[in-house]
């Protein structure tokens, strides 16, 4: 009895219904990739400010070095510190973390890194 009250008005055919999941998954990549903007990875430094902040420093490092890679760049070559200093005023946090990087082979840090690494917008 229910399956009579449950019928599909219109089949939809093959291609149809691969449009249709073709149309939702680029809407899922839009969406995600508008998300992904407002995490822009050039902000780096706000976003360890503000684990810093949570009390999630633990996890500071790895993202860090997650972030090197996505540079192309080794993280086992480098050391990662962090040092707290006072937020701009205007800001929402108390605190802000800027990041150090040092080649552990002693080598000269590129500039453009080091920029990259402590950009806050």
């Amino acid at each position: 009895m229910l399956k009579n009250a449950i019928k599909p008005s219109k089949k939809l055919s093959q291609t149809k219904r691969l449009e249709f999941v073709d149309n939702e998954w680029s809407s899922l990549a839009f969406k995600q990739k508008s998300f992904m903007s407002r995490l822009n990875p050039h902000v780096l430094q706000m976003e360890i400010s503000r684990m810093f902040a949570q009390g999630q420093s633990f996890f500071c490092i790895p993202k860090v070095q997650d972030w090197l890679r996505d540079r192309q760049q080794n993280p086992d070559e480098y050391d990662i510190i962090f040092h707290e200093k006072p937020a701009p005023p205007g800001s929402d946090l108390v605190k802000i973390v800027e990041i150090e990087l040092r080649r552990k082979d002693g080598k000269a840090i590129e500039s453009w890194l080091q920029k990259q690494v402590n950009e806050q917008s």
